[in-house]
């Protein structure tokens, strides 16, 4: 182990040496093929990122502020809820959307438990 080490430190004490390193590099270069993009696809680029932007900006601007048309039409009571089970009087959309989920959760699993018992009853 000691002379793989050994030769690894004398490794990068070593500069390589390449002979014709300009030549090298100056082959390199005249074989890479400058392509050349059409003036549509730069106007398209161009015009689609300008509109992206405007976009992100009435995105952004919108959402900061309250629409008044929606803050007057609001109403001031909390919904109150109609055939849901177990739920407060005056809750949340948040909490009507989890009762609502709790009750189709547990339809489920009745029908599920419906299916293996009439699967596992022999006539």
């Amino acid at each position: 182990m000691e002379r793989i080490d050994d030769m690894l430190e004398r490794l990068k004490g070593q500069m390589p040496q390449v002979p014709g390193a300009d030549a090298l590099t100056d082959s390199i270069m005249d074989a890479i093929e400058v392509k050349r993009v059409p003036m549509w696809v730069t106007m398209l680029r161009t015009v689609s990122s300008a509109a992206a932007v405007i976009l992100v900006a009435l995105f952004i601007h919108v959402n900061g502020q309250e629409p008044a048309s929606l803050a007057s039409a609001r109403p001031e009571r909390p919904v109150t809820i109609v055939n849901v089970e177990d739920a407060c009087e005056e809750c949340t959309l948040a909490e009507i959307y989890d009762i609502k989920r709790e009750k189709i959760r547990k339809r489920k699993e009745r029908e599920i438990l419906k299916k293996r018992l009439y699967a596992s009853y022999k006539f």
